[in-house]
Order: structure tokens, then C-alpha cells, then sequence
């Protein structure tokens, strides 16, 4: 079976807990509905969280499926048996646009905020979607960037998506790629060993921040993105952007925060809902600072006209950026995959 290391490993914890109740001499079609419940069973006495109990109940139950296709048993004494939800909701958490800037205040280099900037604002995967961004996948003019989606890549059509440079992310890029070396590649250079953990190091960069560490540290970063997005746009095009479906978002990702509760309470004089909080950190404004921003980027006579009703709106942990500094600097040459170059005669042009 052709899968991913990640999800190879995940097979083999539940190939483990098999054999440990049925043993390796146990025949596979004596094997019967009873004993699927009582390894369920089992599983339980352990002390295993729900969540992890019913992802390795499905994956028995394909193994077992497989095994019948094959004509190696009659039946699947896996099937019927209870899985639960996969979800533990206990475990998930919002990060809150001002512990986010936090983090990027306190990361050591240009490296580690874009790591903490693609997964929080972008609402990336990481490691995979985040380490895989290239210098050429951005497109300054269009306020773009194309994310290659390993985990859902064979899918058809599901490989990549366009994702909006929101305007926190624009900020932490555009520093970057002004720091990058010449020829550079990707968007993040360091930690792209395999054997790098980015959860350590991350939480390293929680201490100095002054936060406590929460469960499943980058998930929470891209779930705490996709419960802003479907707060203030519509799910198709918030999927577009996630790369995942609805009932995925709703089961893994969609959280009710304080301030939905806030805004469901509050009520204008007229007895009407109160506009949503739209507020420098609040992740709704997002979209609309994106037409903002580019509409004063045009209108700025010179690249020395700095942007300050945009900084303003943008919060002050976002830096100005000249007005031409988002242009374009893609050549021929650093198209989808390039890299980042210093054609001398682009580089005084946004100087």
C-alpha cells in the first residue's frame, strides 16, 4: 500500500495494538465480531483517549476490509464495531491574534516568523505545506500565494490552492524575502531537515513569549485560522482557501470563541445583531485590508510615501511597507518554483 511516512506510522500503532491482543499465531479468520468489541474493549482499559480509539478502530476495520477483498476471510469482524469521534475537542484551542504577535515577537529569525506567520495567518499545514513554500509561489502583485498540498495531492485537482497574503502574513513575507540571500529557494531556508522538530523549538519560542503551550501546537495555529475565516466569509470560499472540505472544518477545525458569544449578545438599538468585531487583531478584517492596502500602494506617488492609514488599521505589530515595495519582482526567471533574485535594475526600482 503506497501511503505517506506520517500516515505509515499511524498504520503501524494500530498494527501493534493488534498483535498484541491477538498475538502473531492468532489465525486471521478465527477472528470474530466478539473479539473486535472486547480488543475495543481493551483499548479502553488502557486508558487511550476517545479520539485515538476510534481512528485505530478504522484503521482494523480497512485492514480487515482489505483482508476480504483479498479472499483472505470471509467477513469483516471489524465492521459494525463502534469507532467514536475522532475529534477531541477538549484538546483544541484558539490562539488569539495577540498571542500570535507575541510568538513572532519573540522568534529568534527571519526563518521562524514566516514558520509562525504561514501556520497561524495563512492557516498552512506544518511542516508540509509551510516548508514547501518557494520564493516563486508568491505573487506580490495579486496579494497571492500558491500552497502545494502534499497531504491531499492525490486528490484530482487537490494538489495545490491559491491562498490570499493576508495582510499580517504580507508584512512578516516582505521582511523576509528583503533579508533573503541571493538565489534563495525557499521561503523558509532552515529546519528543512526531516529530523528537525519544529514543536520543540516552538515551544521554546511559547516560554519566551511568556505563554503556556497548548495542545497540538501548529493544528491549533491553522484551526484558530479557519474559525476566522468561516466567521466572516462564505464555506466555499473558505475551503478554497483551507484546503479541506466543510464537514472536515466543522469536525477538526470550526471553534466558537468569546466574541461570538460577545456578538450574539450584543444588540444595536434597533433590537438587530451588532456588526462584527472587525478590529485591528481581530483576523475579520483580513480580506478587506487586502483591497485596501493594494488600492494605497497604487495611489502612492512614490515609493517613499509610507503607508500610515494602512498601518494604522493594520495594528502596530504589522511594519509600513513602501508603496512599491509589494510590486511585483518575479522575472522570467523566478516564475512558479524560482527564486529570489537581485536583478539590480528591479531592485532600484523598488528602493
Amino acid at each position: 500500500m503506497s501511503v505517506k511516512e506520517s500516515t505509515r506510522t499511524r498504520y503501524a500503532q494500530t498494527k501493534r495494538l493488534l498483535l498484541e491482543h491477538f498475538d502473531k499465531d492468532h489465525p486471521l479468520e478465527s477472528i470474530t465480531p466478539r473479539d473486535a468489541d472486547k480488543w475495543r474493549s481493551a483499548l479502553e482499559a488502557k486508558g487511550f483517549a476517545p479520539a485515538k480509539i476510534a481512528r485505530d478502530v478504522s484503521v482494523a476495520r480497512m485492514f480487515f476490509k482489505q483482508a476480504v477483498r483479498w479472499a483472505m476471510i470471509p467477513r469483516n469482524p471489524f465492521e459494525g464495531v463502534r469507532a467514536g469521534a475522532q475529534t477531541n475537542r477538549d484538546r483544541m484551542y484558539y490562539l488569539t491574534p495577540e498571542d500570535s504577535h507575541k510568538l513572532i515577537e519573540a522568534a529568534p529569525d527571519a526563518d521562524w516568523r514566516c514558520i509562525i506567520a504561514l501556520a497561524r495567518f495563512g492557516g498552512l499545514r506544518c511542516p508540509s505545506e509551510v516548508l514547501g513554500v518557494r520564493w516563486g509561489d508568491i505573487d506580490w502583485d495579486q496579494n497571492r500565494m500558491l500552497v502545494r498540498s502534499p497531504k491531499t495531492e492525490r486528490h484530482a485537482g487537490k494538489g495545490e490552492r491559491m491562498v490570499p497574503l493576508f495582510p499580517e502574513l504580507q508584512t512578516i513575507l516582505q521582511d523576509a524575502f528583503d533579508r533573503a540571500p541571493e538565489g534563495a529557494e525557499f521561503v523558509v531556508n532552515r529546519y528543512r531537515d526531516t529530523s528537525a522538530n519544529l514543536r520543540t523549538h516552538l515551544n521554546r519560542i511559547i516560554n519566551l513569549a511568556g505563554l503556556t503551550a497548548w495542545p497540538r501546537l501548529f493544528n491549533a495555529m491553522r484551526a484558530s485560522r479557519a474559525t476566522e475565516l468561516a466567521a466572516q466569509y462564505p464555506a466555499a470560499i473558505c475551503t478554497a482557501w483551507m484546503g479541506h472540505t466543510q464537514a472536515i472544518a466543522e469536525a477538526h477545525y470550526h471553534m466558537v470563541r468569546d466574541e461570538d458569544y460577545a456578538r450574539a449578545a450584543s444588540t444595536t438599538a434597533s433590537n438587530e445583531p451588532a456588526q462584527a468585531e472587525t478590529g485591528p487583531d481581530s483576523g475579520a478584517e483580513s480580506g478587506a485590508l487586502l483591497v485596501q492596502n493594494r488600492a494605497q500602494q497604487q495611489a502612492a506617488p512614490t515609493s517613499s510615501q509610507w503607508q500610515a492609514e494602512a498601518q494604522t488599521k493594520a495594528g502596530s505589530a504589522l511594519m509600513p511597507t513602501p508603496a512599491t515595495r509589494c510590486s511585483s519582482l518575479q522575472t522570467p526567471g523566478n516564475g512558479r518554483g524560482g527564486t529570489r533574485t537581485h536583478d539590480i535594475s528591479r531592485v532600484r526600482r523598488t528602493l
